[in-house]
C-alpha cells in the first residue's frame, strides 16, 4: 500500500536506492536554500575532482600508459 502511495505521489517505481536518493536530494536542496550555498559552484568543483581522480587512475594503471610492446628475445645458449 505504502509503495503505491510512494508513486501516485511521485509518478516513479519504489525502489529503494531511488527512493534514498531522491529523499537526500529534496533534503539536501532544502537545505541549500535555507543557508544560500552555492549549489552551481560545488556542482563544478565536484566534476572537476571527478575528472582529476580519473586521470590519476589512468595514470597509475600500466595498462593504460600505452607504452610501446617490448619484444622478448630468446637467448640462445
Amino acid at each position: 500500500m505504502a509503495m503505491y502511495a510512494y508513486f501516485v505521489l511521485t509518478r516513479q517505481e519504489y525502489v529503494y536506492p531511488d527512493a534514498r536518493d531522491r529523499q537526500y536530494l529534496l533534503f539536501f536542496h532544502k537545505g541549500v536554500k535555507r543557508t544560500r550555498f552555492d549549489i552551481e559552484k560545488y556542482n563544478k568543483l565536484k566534476d572537476d575532482i571527478a575528472e582529476v581522480e580519473l586521470d590519476l587512475k589512468r595514470l597509475r594503471d600500466p595498462l593504460q600508459l600505452q607504452l610501446p610492446v617490448q619484444q622478448l628475445t630468446a637467448s640462445k645458449n
